[in-house]
């Protein structure tokens, strides 16, 4: 019976250890910094096209610049820069005008490297934080009416994923797709008097690609 009991403790030993040591190497895998320092950036241009949700804006283009950095493997930490213009705004009825706007994001990426023979794909998700500096152009419809739209900066949150495929070792194709949440305030005027004010919701999708870069 001791020497059962003896079986089982060190076989209950080895198990554990071997269990540590696998623990000990997905660790080590999962935040290893095995790519050289040169090739942790990653920086592109990607166009989308911009799918509104709301009646209100009609679909549009996105262009934006964007670049991140490689803490881990398998997590990177960016930032993007983009221009929205929207075709068309409506409001009462009538061409209002058009909505167009900056953004800022700072982005939180996981992604998973895959390593083939002549070239590497890299699908991700991400996570963006920042916020919307909007401009409106009023319509001649809206101008004749004597009619001015100013919107205030807002929140801005994305949530998407993609796939980096790099055909070179620094050179790569981008496809990703994306949902944005903003709410904006707008007011109106009438030859200088106030006429109303509300939100005005920028939620939309975001269907494109472009070609990024590792340096």
């Amino acid at each position: 019976m001791k020497k059962v009991l003896l079986w089982i403790m060190i076989l209950a030993v080895v198990m554990a250890s071997s269990s540590t040591a696998s623990a000990s190497d997905w660790f080590e895998d999962v935040f290893s910094m095995d790519t050289d320092l040169e090739q942790r950036w990653n920086t592109g241009i990607i166009t989308s096209a911009v799918i509104t949700s709301e009646s209100d804006f009609s679909n549009g283009l996105q262009i934006s610049a964007v670049g991140s950095y490689d803490i881990f493997k398998f997590l990177a930490i960016g930032v993007e820069c983009g221009w929205t213009g929207f075709i068309d705004a409506r409001g009462g009825g009538i061409d209002a005008g058009t909505l167009s706007y900056w953004s800022i994001l700072g982005d939180v990426i996981f992604k998973v490297p895959i390593e083939m023979d002549d070239y590497l794909l890299v699908p991700y998700v991400v996570n963006g934080f920042g916020g919307v500096i909007p401009s409106f152009d009023e319509s001649d419809t809206a101008t004749r009416m004597g009619v001015a739209v100013d919107c205030s900066p807002a929140f801005l949150y994305k949530f998407g994923g993609g796939l980096d495929f790099y055909i070179t070792e620094i050179i790569g194709l981008n496809f990703e797709g994306s949902y944005q949440w903003a709410d904006i305030d707008c007011k109106a005027t009438r030859y200088g008097t106030f006429l109303g004010s509300g939100p005005s919701k920028l939620d939309a999708w975001y269907l494109g690609g472009g070609v990024k870069v590792k340096f």
